[in-house]
């Protein structure tokens, strides 16, 4: 006897149903709700483009060109080779 096309259709959707269910199923269990907003405790503050001083306690890379990986904070005479510099880099 020959398939009717709703026993066709039934063997080919029910494995769609299945897949659809069983990933809304996931994402549905893999959700997990912050547990506060930001800059609650679940994130740092953005690094932003305001006029306040800004504190970042990890190290600070920019697209590789720039690198802040020390505690050297420059206000001021610089000068490689002595502790007391006279005057400013040129």
């Amino acid at each position: 006897m020959k398939p009717s096309l709703r026993d066709i259709l039934v063997k080919s959707l029910f494995p769609v149903f299945l897949a659809i269910i069983l990933v809304a199923g996931i994402a549905y269990a893999v959700w997990t709700e912050p547990t506060a907003i930001p800059p609650g405790d679940n994130v740092e503050a953005p690094i932003n483009i305001g006029t306040t001083t800004q504190y970042k306690s990890g190290a600070l890379g920019i697209g590789g060109a720039l690198r802040g990986y020390s505690n050297a904070i420059f206000d001021g005479n610089v000068g490689i080779g002595t502790a007391n510099p006279a005057g400013g880099m040129r």
